[in-house]
């Protein structure tokens, strides 16, 4: 996806979706697989855009069941399980037509374990003994990848862990910030430092790395989409930790040191101990320090993300720890 369009919907994420997981009956079996908090919940946040690779291939509802098989050659096949048909250039097609046709979006959210749309979590069998090799992507899963570097995908098997569903809803939120910025380099070093901490999150060293790309010392001609490439690189490659999480609770709580009495730097910096110590939340911290931002008048730490990038209606943030 392009970094230098403008949103031309609703100020909000625009979410490529299986159109099944909204509650379309367009299953092989003529049924639907509703997620309840993708349509009672995300859906108050987000645009979906609904998608089938197996009804864009004509297939339509009910129809024959498909599975993925790995041949002698190691290449992967799309095979009905009754006929044996091969579907695999009919698949292909589907996922580039709809590829083509993608809104600008900020992610997408696929059906579990479907043979075109599993995300991880496709099963992929040996053809001729019909024996279970592994799980993988399906096949769209796959074309959508190839297509698009870093951008955020889950399926819905996925996203009831909910370590896995925050982190997708974060980068969701980061890819749809990333286009709203300007193309100045002011700009692209007002969004660094507002995403500064969540940045130390996931990879402390990043802060001055993107800071260079930010500040366009590299001298580049299209400063915002290099600096949004790496982003979304560094975001997705990484994931946050305790231990870094820790880290920068301790790096804004010296933001305070002239505010607090020794009590009060005592009562803080236990609680990060305690977080350490997995005795405390993620959540309570957050809420402990934004308490602190709000009371002190800290400005600059008041424009930081990581205290709040998404809706906290979405209920993330205390399934965490």
């Amino acid at each position: 996806m392009s970094y230098n369009e403008s949103m031309n919907t609703k100020n909000r994420p625009k979410i490529v979706i299986s159109g099944c997981l909204l509650g379309q009956n367009i299953r092989h079996d003529g049924g639907h697989q509703r997620d309840v908090w993708i349509t009672d919940i995300l859906s108050k946040f987000v645009d979906f855009h609904p998608v089938c690779p197996e009804m864009t291939m004509g297939l339509g509802t009910p129809r024959e069941t498909l599975r993925v098989v790995e041949g002698g050659d190691g290449q992967l096949k799309l095979l009905e399980n009754k006929s044996g048909r091969d579907l695999t250039m009919e698949i292909e097609e589907s996922s580039r037509k709809i590829i083509a046709a993608f809104p600008e979006a900020d992610g997408i959210i696929l059906a579990k374990k479907s043979p075109s749309c599993g995300y991880r979590t496709t099963k992929i069998y040996d053809e001729k003994s019909g024996r279970q090799l592994r799980k993988a992507h399906g096949f769209f899963a796959q074309s959508v990848m190839d297509s698009f570097a870093n951008f955020p995908i889950i399926d819905s098997g996925l996203l009831h862990d909910p370590l896995l569903k925050e982190l997708f809803v974060r980068n969701i939120y980061c890819h749809f910030e990333l286009k709203k910025i300007g193309v100045s380099t002011a700009e692209v070093q007002k969004f660094h430092q507002r995403f500064k901490y969540m940045l130390m999150e996931h990879d402390p060293k990043s802060v001055a790395k993107l800071g260079t790309i930010a500040a366009n010392s590299l001298k580049s001609k299209d400063v915002k989409n290099d600096y949004a490439i790496e982003f979304m690189n560094t975001i997705m490659s990484s994931k946050p930790t305790l231990k870094k999480r820790a880290n920068v609770f301790y790096h804004i709580y010296g933001y305070f040191k002239t505010d607090l009495n020794k009590d009060e730097k005592d009562h803080v910096l236990n609680k990060i101990e305690d977080y350490t110590r997995g005795e405390t939340s993620y959540l309570s911290l957050l809420e402990l320090f934004s308490f602190l931002v709000s009371s002190k008048n800290k400005e600059y730490l008041k424009e930081q993300v990581l205290l709040g990038l998404y809706p906290k209606e979405l209920k993330l943030l205390k399934l965490i720890d």
